[in-house]
């Protein structure tokens, strides 16, 4: 067990899931059939509107006024019956969308960093934030990173850093899974020397960041230093485009 495991195995004990066995429920998911996939993606969906219709105004406000009720919803396809909403639409009636019996799902309260205008403030429920952590681990597997016990360097900005001065309890998390952050407000060509040199000193063989941030490093190494020793690299929140996975698989 590395620092990683213990620690979710220890949120798990005081929040109540079990992350060991969401780990191994996504290893094996992925290799679940079409039909399989929409079974369990049906048998959810009805859980979830049956819970949003007794437990929140705006849901069964909108499901009363068009006649709805949870037995309606049969298949996927019949989630359009009901209306799309966005930001503009939620912010207003933000306290209608919380379900009367949130506490018991022991909600954690998250902001957007607002890059697109407005900020969306939201909450997810610990067992959703843990089958969350437990697809990364999943993914980050595919490229052979073992997620806390491999070094992962992080070029971060926005969303994937903390906004002011990271907090104490941000330092201990960095700390209990291996990241070494590289705030992307440092890719001068100083600044990305200095990350080079950096890697090189702590034997980093994996690389996450925005594709923007990570294209700009690659290039710089390829056109400086010829390319740089990773085993793998993953891109997050962008759209990856070609010119620029070419780039970073060159490097």
């Amino acid at each position: 067990m590395n620092r990683s495991t213990i620690t979710f195995w220890l949120l798990g004990l005081k929040h109540g899931f079990d992350m060991n066995g969401m780990v191994k429920f996504v290893m094996e998911n992925q290799y679940w059939s079409q039909d399989q996939i929409t079974d369990y993606q049906t048998r959810r969906m009805r859980l979830m509107i049956a819970h949003a219709y007794a437990n929140t105004l705006f849901y069964r406000w909108v499901m009363d006024e068009r006649g709805l009720t949870p037995a309606d919803f049969r298949d996927l396809s019949d989630l359009k019956k009901l209306p799309t909403i966005g930001k503009q639409e939620i912010n207003p009636c933000w306290d209608d969308l919380i379900s009367v019996n949130s506490g018991q799902y022991k909600p954690m309260h998250r902001v957007t960093s607002g890059t697109t205008g407005v900020t969306f403030q939201y909450y997810n429920d610990v067992k959703s934030w843990g089958l969350n952590w437990a697809t990364k681990i999943r993914t980050f597997s595919w490229g052979g990173y073992r997620f806390g016990a491999d070094r992962i360097a992080t070029l971060k900005g926005g969303s994937m850093l903390a906004r002011g001065k990271p907090s104490l309890k941000s330092k201990i998390w960095k700390c209990l899974h291996n990241y070494l952050d590289l705030p992307v407000v440092h890719l001068s060509p100083e600044g990305m020397e200095s990350y080079h040199q950096l890697m090189i000193k702590e034997r980093i063989r994996f690389l996450r960041g925005f594709p923007s941030a990570v294209f700009t490093f690659a290039k710089y190494i390829d056109e400086q230093h010829g390319g740089l020793p990773l085993d793998a690299t993953f891109t997050s929140a962008e759209l990856l485009h070609g010119y620029q996975r070419e780039q970073i698989e060159k490097t």
